[in-house]
């Protein structure tokens, strides 16, 4: 295999690919989340059911999580402009997609399409920032990239609640496709005067297969999650998810074991601070956006606090702001020092910070939370970077690039499978409820019971016409049900997400041991 020989442009210009890069991985990151605050008035307005609203943010975090690692070699193999246009290409064709939509299909085919191109500009962004950037401005140039990844994270939800009441959730997309005409004319720039000279590698291999045998493991497992209170937990059918997941994923390690270039090296899991960092990151998914999923359904809901979509994304900041912060300064502040106890606290701070926001009711006040939300904020900004910090330190630097992609695909699949667990815990809960008061009525329609998984999980159309069927002073009885039961389900997905801290903390205490390894890793850093 032929490695790439890379000449890099050495004046002020590469300031110009940090730019383009920024912009890029910054578009990215705040749809992500942005598309959390609109989730409610797109539901409301396509008419989605529960399960298909959970799916319009894991079908594109999967797409994504699986693919992340695949766009690496492409990126070798084909150039890292190209594949960052590519990434600018498709995720601006699913924006378009998605601006369009009036059905369930087109949205989710422009969130395949955005899963897609978010793998090929996260990957390609930071590549670009590395062989453009002098190296005594790397670090500097790399922390800006980092930055503006995280800010918008952080800024997300207050934009997406802007868009959405200002305009409607189109907006969000709209401005998507702004921003990436404007990446797109600085990309014609950079070409126009060769700002970027690389070398792609020869001969190099793709492991394709491996990228499609995960898929076949990862999505009847996570939709499985989602669907199990709908398919029921011991059916047939969930019988055959399981058999496929488990011999996807089986097939998966097969393959790796053997593959020239695999996506993910086993062996790699062999390192305790490496398997820390994978694990850690694999609980910090469902943590960092679960949370934002999970409070912002029940902010905006009406039996939750009724909030607009933009105080949705504002009551978000406390968590948002200070895990922003945190990312930036606690690298600088701790890389060079051992991160066991500052991943365990963080870890300990989220549990507390859940632990807290499980006791929150429909007459909170914003007094009440958003000193909750900081101590999950803090958490967070402690665990996800020196997590990843962890994970490079583990690692042979030829092997920081992939080592560092495999621990963002788990990243990416945690909050896949966190937010199917959670949701589906929402729609046990719910449905349960639902079920007591429909089987307490006196006078209710035949197969009433028949009516109960509509009525807890249904679009907002198949509830209003389910409800019609019901007398009406049922029909009080049962809307009022589907109110309350919002808080006592958020206050369920909080404890659970308390338990994964738990855990998280746990494993990062055993997995990362103090020794004279850890020492020289540090130093090395």
């Amino acid at each position: 295999m032929a490695i790439a020989r890379v000449t890099t442009h050495q004046s002020a210009d590469h300031w110009l690919v940090l730019a383009t890069a920024s912009l890029a991985s910054f578009v990215v990151t705040m749809n992500s989340t942005a598309v959390i605050t609109a989730l409610p008035q797109i539901k409301t307005d396509l008419d989605l059911s529960h399960l298909t609203e959970q799916w319009v943010i894991n079908i594109y975090i999967l797409v994504a999580a699986v693919l992340v690692a695949v766009m690496g070699r492409l990126s070798d193999l084909f150039g890292k402009m190209n594949v960052f246009i590519l990434g600018l290409v498709t995720f601006g064709a699913g924006s378009l997609a998605i601006i369009a939509a009036q059905d369930v299909v087109t949205l989710m085919f422009g969130r395949i399409c955005q899963g897609i191109g978010a793998a090929a500009l996260v990957t390609a962004s930071a590549a670009l920032v590395s062989i453009a950037t002098p190296k005594p401005q790397l670090a500097f140039a790399l922390g800006i990239w980092s930055g503006l990844f995280a800010f918008g994270l952080g800024i997300g939800p207050l934009v997406g609640g802007i868009l959405t009441d200002t305009f409607n959730w189109r907006a969000v997309f709209v401005v998507d496709v702004i921003l990436l005409l404007i990446a797109a004319a600085l990309c014609l720039r950079i070409a126009r005067h060769h700002l970027v000279s690389e070398v792609c590698r020869k001969c190099e291999h793709v492991d394709y297969l491996g990228g499609i045998l995960l898929i076949v493991g990862l999505a009847p497992l996570v939709y499985g999650l989602s669907a199990g209170h709908k398919i029921g937990w011991t059916s047939g059918p969930m019988l055959v998810l399981l058999v496929a997941s488990l011999g996807g994923l089986a097939t998966f390690a097969f393959r790796e074991r053997r593959a020239v270039e695999p996506l993910v090296h086993f062996h790699f899991f062999r390192r305790p601070r490496y398997l820390a960092a994978t694990s850690g990151c694999f609980i910090d998914g469902p943590v960092a956006v679960g949370v934002l999923y999970f409070f912002n359904l029940f902010s905006q809901s009406l039996g939750g606090l009724e909030l607009t979509a933009f105080l949705a994304g504002a009551a978000m900041i406390p968590y948002t702001g200070t895990s922003f912060v945190l990312s930036i300064l606690l690298p600088r502040w701790l890389g060079k020092s051992s991160l066991r106890w500052p991943i365990v606290l963080g870890m300990l701070s989220m549990a507390l910070g859940f632990w807290l926001l499980s006791f929150t009711t429909a007459q909170s006040t914003y007094h009440d939370l958003w000193w909750k939300l900081v101590f999950v904020g803090v958490g967070m900004g402690l665990t996800y970077p020196l997590l990843r910090l962890v994970g490079s330190r583990a690692l042979p630097d030829e092997h920081c690039g992939q080592g560092s992609g495999v621990i963002t695909m788990f990243y990416y699949v945690g909050v896949s499978v966190g937010i199917a667990v959670g949701a589906s815990l929402l729609a046990e809960l719910r449905r349960n409820e639902v079920d007591t008061v429909v089987r307490s009525l006196e006078h209710a329609p035949e197969h009433a019971s028949s009516l109960v998984w509509k009525l807890a999980h249904g679009a907002p159309s198949v509830i209003k016409a389910t409800l019609a069927k019901f007398r009406p002073d049922d029909v009080a009885r049962i809307e009022h049900t589907l109110h309350t039961t919002d808080a006592s389900a958020f206050a369920s997905v909080m404890v659970l997400f308390m338990i994964l801290a738990l855990i998280g903390a746990g494993l990062c205490f055993w997995l990362i041991r103090p020794g004279p390894d850890e020492a020289a890793e540090a130093g090395a850093s």
